[in-house]
């Protein structure tokens, strides 16, 4: 299909943008079309390469996008590099706390990104990331800490302070030696809410974990059907949850390297992981979300799937995870959330702390409202729990 075209000098709309990126990191015939040669498109076209994530992608097919901007391949090329020497810094720092792990018994399993990299990526560093997720066992939650900050990691999230049995996943930081920073999502539950946190099961997962031989002797993730769930989770995930891309905070979940992702994982499977895979889909709940997290990558990389798969994922009837994850309304995911915690006592734990959370955790809910009052913050807080972010994405 013809890529659209903008008139000269007026910059391209970031749908017509997504179109041609998507073309050329699945392959196809991307001319860079004759209309698009103000700067002002070029520099925003290199902000979408940004914010999903795929500049080491579309660098590896420099040799077939000829006809793109010199300046933007030199873009291309610096962002490539840098991807590479974090990469390298990254690997030994992982390295470092897998050793770290392995001698206090703690057997962590590598979740979204870094699991990716060292499984499915020819070049590690072309899976663009900020961060590190670690899915360990609940009970080896104080060891991990204790590992972390001895390695010089710092708590970056105060979560566990007030509602330890609430939250399901932590920040650590460390700044390295030669000022690069590395940080570690340490999850005991895979999903961070309430509403799905029996979904992955530790011990579950543990038991048919995936080898990562490239990253680590020692490192191990989510069998690729489980870990084709969570990508098509955390992407619908994201529709309502922020997330971060070059430092702008996003919502929604068009991302091109997460549809990446799950087109690299359902060609990796076998005619038997679809089977698991469809099984552990309906059988979690997630089937409808999984159904378009594949249709996403089936139109936008022109994934090839199974017959009868998406048929039978939608088919199924919409529970738990569907019902939680379409909902665009924060509010209605709140009380979900509440309907699924525990015991009175956690109950009116979980509303003081959503109604009323501590201030340092506010405020870096706001960064760029660190001026303003902590009532304000609190009242904006609560309209936004009432809106709806179920639309396309949008940068806040």
């Amino acid at each position: 299909m013809p890529l659209p075209t903008a008139p000269p000098d007026i910059v391209a709309e970031p749908a017509v943008m997504d179109t041609l990126l998507a073309t050329a990191l699945a392959g196809g015939a991307a001319p860079w079309p004759d209309a698009w040669q103000s700067p002002a498109t070029i520099n925003k076209l290199m902000e979408r390469v940004l914010y999903h994530g795929i500049a080491g992608l579309l660098f590896e097919q420099s040799k077939r996008l000829t006809d793109w901007p010199e300046a933007l391949h030199a873009a291309l090329r610096n962002q490539a590099i840098a991807q590479t020497m974090w990469e390298m810094r990254h690997k030994m720092v992982l390295s470092d706390v897998l050793d770290a792990f392995a001698a206090a018994d703690i057997h962590p399993l590598f979740l979204k990104g870094s699991a990716f990299a060292y499984d499915l990526y020819a070049t590690p560093s072309s899976r663009a990331r900020g961060d590190t997720d670690l899915f360990i066992s609940q009970q080896d939650l104080t060891r991990a800490r204790e590992r972390l900050a001895g390695l010089g990691f710092e708590l970056q999230s105060e979560q566990h302070q007030h509602m330890e049995e609430l939250e399901q996943q932590e920040l650590w930081e460390l700044q390295a030696n030669d000022g690069s920073l590395h940080d570690i999502d340490l999850h005991w539950q895979v999903m961070n809410c309430q509403a799905l946190r029996n979904l992955f099961v530790f011990s579950d997962c543990a038991a048919q974990p995936l080898a990562l031989p490239r990253l680590h002797s020692a490192a191990r993730a989510l069998s690729r059907p489980r870990a084709l769930i969570h990508a098509c989770l955390h992407r619908a995930n994201h529709i309502t949850s922020p997330y971060y891309a070059n430092g702008i905070k996003y919502y929604g979940g068009d991302r091109l390297i997460w549809a990446q992702d799950i087109h690299l994982l359902a060609n990796a499977l076998s005619q038997t992981d679809w089977e698991i895979f469809c099984a552990a889909a309906i059988a979690g709940g997630g089937a409808r979300v999984c159904q378009d997290g594949l249709e996403i990558a089936q139109m936008r990389l022109g994934t090839q799937l199974p017959a009868g798969i998406l048929d039978r994922l939608g088919a199924a009837p919409g529970q738990t995870a569907d019902r939680y994850l379409s909902e665009g309304r924060q509010l209605h995911r709140v009380m979900m959330d509440l309907r699924a915690v525990p015991g009175l006592r956690k109950k009116l734990s979980f509303i003081r702390i959503k109604l009323f959370p501590p201030t340092a955790l506010l405020r870096s809910k706001y960064p760029h409202l660190h001026k303003f009052p902590v009532l304000f913050l609190l009242l904006l807080r609560l309209i936004e729990l009432g809106k709806n972010r179920k639309s396309a994405a949008s940068r806040t």
